[in-house]
């Protein structure tokens, strides 16, 4: 009896030395890509990543440099002193899309495919254009 019980004390000890050890040796402190981008979990010790990480990070990026250059990008230029202004973005997949832009005279709809490029060293990010084609 005095052996059983001496047999399971030292199997529940092993168990627990064992959960431990793994316990400890899961890193805690690191990046975590979410639906939102990188998120700091614990105190990683490594600066936050390069990498885009998720849809909502490249659609705004893109977004931006469409907002700020749909002026240029269009093949259809502005009418009666307009100013080009975007007014819907539809995200087809990863790397395109279509967009409807107006200057308060016309109204277009165009489709575009896009690359992002990642300059490491200053942690930014370049928009490519491929494909900008009128469909309306």
């Amino acid at each position: 009896m005095k052996n059983k019980i001496t047999w399971i004390i030292v199997g529940v000890f092993i168990i627990v030395s064992i959960s431990l050890l793994l316990a400890k040796s899961i890193n805690e402190d690191a990046w975590i890509c979410t639906e939102k981008g990188w998120i700091e979990h614990g105190k990683p010790n490594s600066a936050k990543p390069t990498t885009l990480c998720s849809k909502i990070e490249k659609e705004q990026i893109v977004e931006k440099y469409l907002r700020e250059n749909i002026s240029t990008l269009s093949p259809q230029k502005e009418v009666l002193g307009g100013k080009f202004y975007i007014t819907k973005i539809i995200w087809i997949e990863d790397s395109s899309g279509i967009i409807e832009y107006e200057d308060g005279h016309i109204v277009v709809k165009a489709t575009f495919d896009f690359e992002i490029q990642t300059n490491n060293q200053n942690n930014d990010y370049s928009v490519i254009i491929k494909n900008f084609k009128i469909i309306q």
